[in-house]
């Protein structure tokens, strides 16, 4: 994730499985999720722009084909 403070530019997901899936942002601070557009290759990455503030306390979340997430909060 490259951000400053609450302004998140973009976070990557990389597919580290042995099998290509959709990649997955989950936005808990608003309640969305952002699927890749067709299957992450294994060892490849995704990127999902949010270019803009989120809420502070936000948790980001990225997985492929919904498994195990890997979380981070957005602070001030």
């Amino acid at each position: 994730m490259e951000s400053s403070g609450l302004y998140i530019r973009y976070v990557v997901v990389t597919n580290l499985g042995t099998r290509a899936g959709y990649a997955y942002v989950i936005n808990n601070g608003d309640d969305k999720t952002h699927r890749s557009p067709r299957p992450v290759p294994p060892g490849q990455p995704w990127m999902y722009f949010f270019n803009r503030d989120l809420k502070d306390g936000a948790q980001i979340c990225g997985s492929i084909d919904l498994g195990p997430a890997t979380c981070t909060a957005v602070h001030a």
